[in-house]
């Protein structure tokens, strides 16, 4: 939300904009989801493990709309040189800390890591927001959405250094299976180019605009890339 490119304009907030995040004071506020009172939940139970990353979770104001603590700073932006390591270790707590929330799965994912969603202080990764897509899931997902995110694999990369990098990541988190780490970036990049594209067929303001602006393109330019360099990225991250 803290992103310029995804700032609704006084059209788009007349003609319904009312997806976008709100700031009001030191609070932001949402539309209450399916999955509010789950986000909710989450971020008192991280509270409670004492982090400092995560907002704090105030429930619903008058209109309805969940409310949770602003956190001060800047949000990362990409190709920023941020500190990879420690925000890999903030994802490995939350992982950690979530291991026994919810019966049935490995931990909760954040399931929208990307810069715009880390706040930093210089390099330093110091909090994670926009917490509505959380959800019970595998940790190898998040790692995916690390990877991918905060290095790009655009058309003219170097798949050695993509693949070095991504490695670093996987091997920093200790992620017990990193054989299924391409297969999870691949299916990550469908999916969020396919969240883009449907949301904004059915009207949500945010999702226009990232459609507009060619993000769900650049996805799937994005997984192509990385369709086509599978076996090399595989043989450095997970070799055999």
């Amino acid at each position: 939300m803290r992103d310029d490119e995804l700032r609704p304009d006084a059209d788009e907030i007349a003609e319904g904009g009312l997806d976008y995040p709100l700031r009001r004071g030191n609070t932001v506020r949402r539309p209450a989801a399916a999955n509010t009172e789950f986000v909710q939940r989450l971020l008192l139970h991280l509270e409670a493990a004492g982090v400092t990353w995560s907002p704090r979770a105030l429930g619903l104001d008058e209109q309805g709309r969940e409310v949770v603590s602003w956190l001060p700073g800047c949000a990362a932006s990409v190709g920023a040189d941020v500190d990879l390591a420690e925000l890999t270790r903030i994802v490995r707590d939350l992982h950690d800390l979530t291991a026994s929330l919810v019966e049935g799965s490995a931990c909760v994912v954040h399931d929208d890591l990307q810069p715009r969603n880390v706040i930093v202080d210089q390099t330093r990764p110091v909090g994670l927001i926009d917490w509505e897509q959380a959800r019970p899931g595998r940790r190898v997902e998040d790692v995916a959405n690390l990877c991918w995110s905060f290095i790009e694999p655009t058309p003219g990369s170097d798949p050695e250094e993509v693949a070095q990098k991504w490695r670093q990541i996987v091997q920093g988190y200790g992620l017990d299976n990193p054989e299924e780490l391409v297969p999870t970036v691949l299916s990550r990049m469908t999916t969020c180019a396919e969240d883009i594209e449907r949301n904004a067929a059915l009207g949500s303001a945010r999702h226009r605009r990232l459609a507009n602006l060619g993000h769900d393109r650049a996805i799937r330019a994005m997984h192509d890339w990385t369709t086509s360099h599978r076996r090399s990225l595989e043989a450095v991250i997970a070799p055999r």
